[in-house]
């Protein structure tokens, strides 16, 4: 755990308080903006794979496209 935290500590993430421990370091208005950048692009590129698995899953169909001729 102490290897850990130094890790953390080392880039930054987290801060060492005198008799209060490792607390969460806080971010300036750059760091929180490239933060929301990097979300945006993971949720997009998340949003995109489940759109591909589900196209080759047959999701997202009607149900008339995945039984045609199954009409009644």
């Amino acid at each position: 755990m102490r290897e850990i935290f130094g890790a953390l500590e080392q880039r930054g993430l987290i801060v060492r308080v005198p008799n209060r421990g490792a607390m969460v370091a806080y971010l300036d208005a750059s760091q929180a903006i490239n933060l929301y950048h990097v979300r945006e692009a993971l949720e997009a590129l998340a949003a995109r794979l489940a759109a591909t698995v589900g196209a080759e899953r047959g999701m997202g169909r009607s149900p008339e496209a995945l039984q045609p001729g199954d009409r009644g």
